[in-house]
């Protein structure tokens, strides 16, 4: 995936762009701070979500943004196969307060979308949130 980015950001010609292969579990990424993190889809594949805002909000600049868009809570019906998935969805209040906990500030959320899947109970539609919130400046 990270070849994949790296190409169409080439294609086009986007220069302020650098990725990573890192594990946060590991530590985090010390070669640079962000203005902006983004996490899209993969928080409910993590096992230790406080432990993954902590390492985002300190990669960020003072009031760099985190941004992240993932599950609602659901019943763990979203996929198929749930090898991997640690978390069917996330409860918004409780993620919030993760968020603030972890150094954020002014967070905030909201529905930007909804997976419709259909199962043999008939259609059924999941929504993502997009939530955002700035590092306080200590």
């Amino acid at each position: 995936m990270l070849s994949l980015l790296n190409e169409k950001a080439q294609a086009a010609k986007i220069s302020n762009l650098k990725t990573f292969l890192h594990d946060l579990r590991d530590g985090p990424i010390k070669e640079s701070r962000f203005d902006v993190i983004l996490c899209a889809m993969t928080m409910h594949h993590v096992q230790d979500t406080d432990l993954l805002l902590q390492r985002f909000c300190s990669m960020l600049e003072p009031n760099g943004f985190l941004a992240i868009a993932d599950l609602d809570k659901e019943d763990g019906s979203f996929h198929d196969d749930p090898t991997g998935v640690e978390h069917h969805g996330f409860c918004r209040d409780q993620l919030v307060g993760k968020m603030m906990n972890s150094g954020l500030t002014l967070v905030s959320m909201e529905t930007v979308h909804q997976f419709e899947k259909t199962s043999s109970n008939g259609p059924r539609r999941y929504p993502v949130f997009f939530a955002t919130g700035r590092k306080r400046v200590s």
